[in-house]
């Protein structure tokens, strides 16, 4: 299922959120694991991503949508859904193999983890400005 742009702009919850159930549907469509290539690939394919955002580049000359992405997939992997048993491999985890987000699934699990979310993100900000 999933969950539509627009329905998640309306939540208080970060951007790559809306990137969540797409990274999981699209590990399940590829077996459970597969290469985080062939996982936005199939992202940016299911979402009908448009050129022009996929032209959308960040500070680091990367683009927007792979830097939401990894984002996701970073948080997932934080709260057990994902592993990465390789580099570059991106696998569900047992939890994430059952899985079946909502959008009120999403916001309740960035309410349950947004205190350690929020303190990783300003240690490791702390930790550049060094």
């Amino acid at each position: 299922m999933l969950i539509e742009r627009n329905q998640m702009d309306n939540t208080k919850v970060p951007q790559h959120f809306r990137y969540i159930v797409p990274i999981v549907e699209a590990l399940k469509e590829l077996g459970g694991s597969g290469r985080a290539s062939e996982v936005t690939d199939l992202i940016v394919k299911k979402l009908e991503v448009s050129e022009q955002e996929l032209l959308e580049i960040n500070k680091k000359v990367r683009p927007k949508i792979q830097k939401q992405v990894y984002w996701a997939k970073f948080f997932l992997a934080k709260t057990g859904y994902l592993s990465s048993p390789k580099w570059g491999v991106w696998k569900l985890t047992e939890k994430g193999l059952k899985s079946d987000f909502s959008t009120e699934d999403l916001v309740d699990i960035h309410q349950q983890n947004k205190e350690w979310w929020y303190s990783w993100f300003n240690a490791s900000a702390e930790i550049k400005e060094k």
